[in-house]
């Protein structure tokens, strides 16, 4: 039988040795499959060194790259990553900026250069109407959004994929007319529900599925006039519910402390969250096949060490992924096949080391590329010039110690700290010197409706407790400064009007904190020992960092517990 001659044969007889010697197991398999050398870090930390390049909570005031022109921006202005504007941006041919390869430098600094000067799409947005949104696919009428597909007249989510009049929302699916809504799904007219499913007209839930008009509850399945785990006539449930103004702040503080004391005392986490999974093994895996060691997947296959991504099919370490084929570490890509150590592609196919391309095929150490092939450093090759380059380089790279590793921290246009990594797992300032990741003022160009100056400014403080005090209009629109982050927001018009409409309190703390707090109540990727709290079998679990000490059960134990609810 007949084999396809290899276009890179001088690095494919370099790796070779490597990948023989490996000993058998599913990492060995993922180098063979993908002709990698294995990774260099722990598996963990390698994902939490992708996830540094997916879009945060980051959104910025940036210059334009020519005018100085404020532009709405994922990236920081003082990110050394220059950025112009949607349209400019997709109508621009970065192949002017090709240069030839040096050989007296490292392939990355070649790359480093190309990234300070190719202009960047500054919201990493697709399809966004009339919104402040950042890292979005299909966004209408919402303002700070993040990392979200197909929100409308949403404010404040993150990683929320189809929600619609919410606000305070993340790690979700399906969400409408909803409040303060973290990893929960198909969730209707409620607010404080936290890992549900398929949920209306509820308040305070916790692992709760198919309830409705319930109002304080833990671990249950089809109830109905559920207040904080007692079963009530509709009579009596309607009558205290009545009673309760949410709208009220120190209302609302008051009850979210009594459910926080409940969901601590008697609700039960299961060893990982998910459903209609098969052979798939993680935390928050919705409809998963044959995958391993994933977070938070939709409908993902055959995949392995995966976080924050849906349809992908038979990739290994990447993060922030979409509908993605055959991707090795990779970060923030969509709809693209067989590349190697990308970040932020779309539909491109064959590329590696390229940074922000779209339907390219065939490119290597490029930056900013729409609709081309056979390029190396955005400089046009012949095919066979560009592999006979692309198998010099590559084989450079592995004698330099770079081939298998992706871009250094520098390189991620949210910047580390405003990352899904820090909002995920978290970076230590020590952690962040480490990688040698920049970090910056998150005052500087910061977003929000007015541009204050110092008498205009409102301490959180000041805001009115209560929804319906005639005081209140006078911070709506106004600079509010929150002393926690130090930094500042507002209170928007039309976010107001949902607030009274849905009877919702009004915010204290700056949307950062609070969007990342609600994730944060969900279980983080970093996988952790743990014992069963029923029959007490060591098994593996997910940290959360809000909830330190828990009750976990082994999910035979805790399919058994919910039978007794």
């Amino acid at each position: 039988m007949s084999t396809v001659p290899s276009k890179t044969p001088n690095f494919d007889a370099k790796i070779k040795p490597i990948l023989d010697a490996l000993p058998e197991g599913k990492e060995a398999e993922i180098c063979r499959k993908f002709q990698v050398p294995p990774i260099t870090m722990s598996p963990e930390k390698q994902l939490n060194h992708l996830s540094g390049f997916n879009t945060g909570l980051a959104f910025f005031w940036k210059p334009h790259k020519d005018t100085d022109k404020p532009i709405l921006s994922a990236i920081h202005p003082d990110n050394p990553i220059p950025v112009v504007t949607e349209d400019e941006w997709a109508s621009a041919d970065y192949s002017s900026f090709g240069k030839s390869i040096d050989p007296s430098r490292s392939v990355m600094d070649q790359l480093w250069d190309l990234v300070c000067v190719v202009p960047h799409n500054p919201t990493r947005c697709v399809q966004t109407i009339d919104s402040v949104a950042v890292g979005c696919v299909s966004s209408q009428s919402s303002y700070c959004v993040s990392m979200s597909h197909v929100v409308n007249r949403c404010f404040y989510t993150y990683a929320l994929l189809q929600g619609e009049d919410c606000l305070d929302a993340g790690n979700g699916m399906q969400v409408a007319r909803s409040y303060q809504c973290g990893g929960s799904n198909e969730i209707s007219d409620c607010q404080y529900i936290y890992e549900s499913r398929a949920c209306l007209n509820s308040s305070f839930l916790f692992d709760c599925w198919n309830c409705d008009s319930c109002f304080g509850a833990t671990n249950q399945r089809n109830k109905k006039h559920l207040f904080f785990n007692e079963q009530l006539t509709k009579e009596e449930y309607d009558r205290r519910v009545a009673e309760i103004d949410l709208s009220d702040a120190t209302v609302a503080d008051t009850y979210w402390k009594r459910f926080l004391s409940l969901w601590k005392t008697d609700g039960v986490w299961p060893a990982t969250f998910g459903y209609g999974n098969e052979e798939a093994e993680g935390e928050h895996l919705f409809g998963c096949v044959r995958s391993e060691g994933c977070f938070w997947q939709n409908k993902s296959t055959d995949c392995y060490r995966l976080r924050l991504g849906a349809g992908n099919n038979g990739c290994a370490y990447a993060s922030g992924e979409g509908y993605e084929q055959d991707c090795y570490m990779t970060t923030g890509g969509t709809y693209g096949s067989k590349n190697k150590f990308c970040a932020s592609g779309s539909k491109c196919m064959s590329c590696e080391y390229c940074h922000n391309c779209r339907e390219c095929e065939n490119c290597f150490a490029c930056v900013g590329l729409q609709y081309k092939k056979f390029h190396i450093f955005n400089k046009e090759y012949s095919e066979e010039e560009y592999w006979k380059r692309v198998d010099e380089l590559k084989c450079r790279m592995m004698d330099d110690g770079e081939y298998g590793k992706f871009f250094p921290a520098k390189f991620s246009a949210s910047g580390f700290e405003y990352s899904a990594g820090a909002i995920y797992a978290g970076y230590s300032p020590e952690q962040l010197a480490a990688i040698g990741a920049p970090t910056f003022d998150p005052r500087r160009g910061q977003v929000f409706g007015p541009q204050p100056t110092e008498a205009q400014t409102i301490e959180a403080s000041a805001i009115p407790t209560r929804l319906d005090d005639p005081n209140v209009l006078e911070v709506i629109g106004k600079a509010i400064h929150d002393p926690e982050l130090d930094r500042n927001f507002t209170i928007l018009p039309a976010e107001f009007e949902i607030y009274k409409a849905k009877r919702w309190p009004l915010p204290r703390r700056h949307f950062v904190s609070r969007l990342t707090d609600l994730v944060r109540l969900s279980n983080s990727p970093i996988e952790e020992q743990a014992t069963c709290g029923s029959c007490s079998q060591s098994i593996t679990t997910y940290r959360n960092f809000s909830f330190p000490t828990r009750i976990v059960y082994c999910n035979a134990c805790y399919l058994k517990f919910l039978e007794t609810r």
